[in-house]
């Protein structure tokens, strides 16, 4: 979304660049573009209003944004502080510099969401014990609790005696039959469920501590983080700070 020009040398050498002289957001995420410059106004629309359409959109909203500003005086700075823009650039920058922040920025962003893929890897159901993920009767009973689990992940209500009747089983007997699979005890297993489920909504950052805790029924944000901190050693907060760098 740039009005702005690079001369032609460093324009072919260095990036494929697509400049778009209207304000449409769909043009973006078609081109899947490594980084997105937003002028100061684009036809009239501000820059800053495009820069939190870009990252309202979750499509694209891991893509960095870099918002050029004419002036690069402390008010100018200021008055652009709720854009959302990753960096600020004044539009008169020197073309090496302009390039190195552009390409440090790319960088740092691939940086970041590789470290993210590799969380959201490592935040899988518990593996199972090879002989008992070869006996398909093992691997049914075990699906079904998963599968009751996520369907009753919001309901601060629903426990071990719950979920033992949904199977149709005393609480001993499905006691033993869980810990004999899981080696877990099923109070456990549930508490490890959900919190897997809490570093995946963690990492999407789509939702506040707070939504998460209700998604996964918990009776306010401050139990969840202290039971998340109790399984994972560290507090949901930190745990973004982690992911996102």
């Amino acid at each position: 979304f740039c009005k702005f020009t690079l001369l032609e040398p460093y324009k072919q050498l260095y990036y494929n660049i697509l400049i778009y002289r209207t304000p449409l957001i769909s043009a973006s995420v078609q081109n899947n573009p490594d980084v997105i410059v937003v002028d100061e106004t684009v036809n009239g629309v501000y820059g800053e209003e495009l820069c939190s359409k870009v990252k309202a959109d979750k499509a694209i909203a891991n893509i960095p944004v870099i918002l050029l500003i004419k002036s690069a005086d402390n008010e100018s700075y200021l008055s652009h502080v709720g854009s959302k823009a990753d960096r600020l650039e004044l539009r008169s920058a020197n073309i090496w510099k302009f390039r190195t922040d552009i390409t440090m920025l790319i960088d740092n962003n691939l940086v970041r969401q590789e470290r993210m893929r590799r969380f959201i890897a490592d935040t899988v159901a518990p593996t199972l014990p090879e002989k008992i993920r070869k006996d398909d009767a093992c691997l049914k009973f075990i699906n079904k609790v998963r599968q009751l689990l996520e369907q009753n992940l919001a309901e601060e209500s629903y426990t071990v005696d719950a979920l033992s009747e949904d199977m149709g089983m005393s609480r001993t007997a499905f006691y033993n039959k869980m810990k004999k699979m899981t080696g877990q005890a099923p109070a456990d297993y549930m508490l490890t469920f959900k919190m897997e489920r809490a570093k995946r909504l963690l990492a999407s950052q789509d939702y506040s501590i707070g939504e998460i805790a209700t998604m996964l029924g918990f009776c306010d944000s401050r139990y969840f983080a202290k039971r998340f901190k109790e399984a994972c050693g560290i507090c949901p907060s930190k745990y973004i700070e982690t992911i996102i760098g």
